[in-house]
């Protein structure tokens, strides 16, 4: 089972994502987050394998807070970021922690997100066999 974590405080990005992901992978896990407190604390206790940062938030920024997630999490969880403004910076920002980049307005955006999803599950599958095989 993959866990995720949207952080947004658009109700309706959080819905779009909810839908998708129970349509794709219905035994995977979305918790959302309107804020940096919430999602801190979703952080700490889950630890999601994909964690959906939407870049304008109202208190902190986007890079920020991924400053903040992999201080709490390590390199436990990909980051991935919507709505980011400043696409030619993009590059800049990966050593800090970004592993992804979707533009909400794109048409590829649900695709994408989808291409996303479907790597970090079978990614997960995959490690989960080798650590078996290993111990066998």
């Amino acid at each position: 089972m993959l866990n995720m974590l949207v952080l947004s405080n658009n109700a309706v990005l959080q819905r779009l994502m909810r839908d998708l992901i129970a349509r794709w992978i219905p035994e995977s896990r979305l918790l959302a987050a309107a804020d940096r407190a919430s999602a801190l604390e979703i952080n700490a206790n889950v630890q999601p394998d994909i964690v959906f940062l939407e870049m304008s938030m109202p208190t902190r920024s986007g890079l920020r807070f991924v400053q903040d997630m992999k201080t709490a999490n390590g390199d436990g969880s990909m980051l991935v970021l919507f709505n980011y403004p400043f696409l030619q910076s993009f590059d800049a920002h990966i050593p800090k922690g970004i592993t992804g980049y979707f533009d909400i307005g794109s048409d590829a955006f649900v695709d994408d997100i989808h291409r996303c999803i479907v790597y970090t599950a079978e990614r997960k599958i995959f490690e989960k066999s080798r650590g078996s095989q290993t111990r066998s």
